[in-house]
């Protein structure tokens, strides 16, 4: 059968890949993260020398430390366990305009138009949210652990909570009776970085198109 239809943009998303054709500027930085640290489709801050070199934000970063989105320009190969490790020192580009798919906090509901915060730390710093306010959830925690709380199915007492009540939870974990949990901040507040979320997302794999 003839193809009778063609778009301007891809049918399924990569962190990092291209949206669509629209104009774009990429500028070339150098990865001041160690080995395996960084990754496509995050957001990068100002590295040691501002223009040349770019690492992931970290706590204390602003919004005006912003400098881009990193691109996958497919230059990476997967090592044997499936993982890309994007070396210290190489070359990056990084968008500056354009539209890309980044990606997403484990809390992030992209919506079109909405804001797509920075998250500025935390194990998934350099990712995109729309919430502005810091994030916390709760985490399955040894019973010795100050502040742990013991799940319980309901009448909880001091140092128990209902299980109704364990939410919202780290990505993979379902709480269950007798677990301790602790309610653990994954990331503070999102910066505003003039980025927003295009009408296109694949959740379920942690991805949204955005425009910078």
């Amino acid at each position: 059968m003839a193809q009778t239809s063609y778009s301007f943009k891809t049918a399924k998303g990569i962190a990092g890949g291209i949206y669509d054709l629209s104009v774009h500027t990429i500028a070339t930085r150098r990865n001041e993260e160690e080995t395996g640290k960084m990754t496509f489709g995050v957001g990068v801050v100002k590295g040691t020398t501002a223009g040349q070199q770019v690492k992931l934000p970290a706590s204390g970063a602003q919004a005006a430390d912003f400098d881009g989105i990193v691109i996958n320009g497919g230059t990476t190969e997967e090592n044997m366990a499936g993982e890309i490790n994007v070396l210290k020192d190489v070359a990056l580009g990084v968008m500056k305009l354009g539209h890309v798919w980044v990606k997403l906090s484990d809390e992030a509901v992209p919506a079109y138009g909405a804001k797509a915060y920075l998250v500025p730390d935390g194990k998934q710093a350099g990712f995109f949210t729309d919430k502005s306010s810091a994030y916390s959830a709760y985490e399955k925690v040894a019973s010795t652990e100050t502040g742990a709380l013991k799940v319980v199915a309901s009448g909880a007492s001091t140092g128990e909570i209902n299980l109704a009540s364990v939410t919202p939870c780290v990505k993979g974990y379902t709480p269950a009776v007798n677990d301790y949990v602790l309610s653990v901040e994954q990331h503070g507040a999102g910066l505003d970085v003039g980025v927003k979320f295009l009408n296109a997302a694949d959740v379920e794999n942690g991805i949204a198109a955005v425009e910078i």
